[in-house]
């Protein structure tokens, strides 16, 4: 992942190639569940982006951990994925979200190796998408 620093994301909304002007911190991999996620639909409707994540922070780290669940192991690429820059939103610190957040993302994380707990995580989540 290439976070694109401010003035480096306004040159590229102004036709600028994406890969020059600076970024906002050193590349790195990501994390599975963010950046760029293509699965089947089928799949996302058992395994959705957790609603009861508000804000920034966690949601993604949740869902790879819930794909890697029902599904297994994903195929990740190698091509270089690039993040425009963007106002932050509020947050408690540049690795948490909320409370909130932080609480039910180390249920996932407890839950990790256990797919039967991580649909039960999935299940509680309910309405047309929960997992029955």
């Amino acid at each position: 992942m290439r976070r694109l620093a401010e003035e480096a994301t306004r040159a590229v909304l102004a036709g600028a190639p994406l890969g020059g002007g600076p970024l906002t911190e050193p590349a790195y991999r990501g994390v599975e569940g963010g950046g760029v996620a293509v699965l089947p639909r089928d799949l996302y409707e058992v395994s959705p982006l957790d609603p009861r994540f508000a804000g920034w922070g966690q949601e993604d780290e949740a869902w790879g951990i819930a794909l890697r669940a029902v599904a297994g192991r994903a195929w990740r690429g190698s091509a270089p994925l690039y993040h425009l820059w963007h106002p932050p939103q509020n947050r408690l610190s540049r690795r948490w979200g909320s409370r909130d957040g932080m609480t039910l993302y180390r249920r996932y994380r407890h839950a990790a190796r256990r797919p039967e707990e991580v649909r039960f995580l999935l299940a509680e989540i309910g309405g047309p998408h929960g997992v029955a």
